[in-house]
């Protein structure tokens, strides 16, 4: 009997060795990790409106996955792993607005511009030339046919203005006799600017005499108005 159990602890040891050796080797291999490309692809079939240089989201979708893995027998624990998958796609469109005719009027425009002002600097530079050669050929001397111009352009002003202050007067007078006052001043005031002498004088006096008129007319109304009020109701 001693010799039976002897014999079957021996079995048992060398299954078990055996066991042993031949899970060695796959135990000494690493763990190897493989990672699978996932592609997926969807569509939107619709219609939208963009405004120029702006975007507008059309749709998208989301996908979320979990899963869960068990090994070993039913009788004792065993190794249990969860994976959990999220994902989320979004489209959009964005639309810019070429105006060809547009960028075209630019760039003429711009062209333009530069020759103009091409144009104006050689033009202010002979000018200046122009000016710089008279000066040195009068030697600062006006010549007297430029005085007298001068002094009659002066008096073609002076009566110019002298006519206006005379439509003014005529404009002022009208307004007094039809009851506006203020219209009036307002004609006294632009004829005194332009006027000058004896013209002058006299537009200031018919203004502070119409604005004497004015007040005196404005305080004979304000006295038949408390009259009025002041009449007792007849009973």
């Amino acid at each position: 009997m001693a010799t039976l159990r002897r014999l079957t602890v021996l079995a048992l040891l060398a299954i078990a060795f055996d066991g042993a050796e031949l899970l060695g080797p796959a135990a000494a291999q690493a763990p190897a990790v493989v990672q699978l490309p996932s592609i997926s692809t969807f569509g939107v079939n619709t219609s939208v409106s963009a405004p120029d240089r702006g975007s507008v989201s059309l749709g998208g979708v989301g996908r979320s996955s979990m899963g869960s893995t068990a090994y070993g027998s039913g009788l004792f624990p065993g190794n249990r792993s969860f994976g959990r998958n999220l994902s989320s796609s979004r489209t959009s469109v964005r639309a810019t607005v070429q105006d060809l005719d547009a960028l075209d009027r630019a760039t003429l425009e711009r062209a333009s511009a530069g020759r103009e002002s091409q144009r104006s600097a050689a033009e202010a530079y002979l000018a200046k030339r122009r000016l710089a050669i008279v000066r040195q050929s009068s030697a600062g001397q006006v010549p007297p046919s430029s005085v007298a111009e001068a002094r009659r352009q002066r008096a073609a002003d002076l009566a110019g203005q002298q006519a206006e202050a005379v439509q003014n007067i005529k404009r002022a007078r009208d307004a007094a006799q039809v009851g506006k006052p203020r219209v009036a001043a307002m004609f006294y005031q632009l004829a005194a600017k332009q006027a000058t002498g004896e013209l002058k004088l006299q537009i200031d006096k018919e203004a502070a005499a119409a604005a004497r008129n004015s007040a005196a007319s404005r305080v004979a109304q304000t006295g038949r108005t408390s009259a009025r009020q002041r009449r007792p109701l007849p009973h």
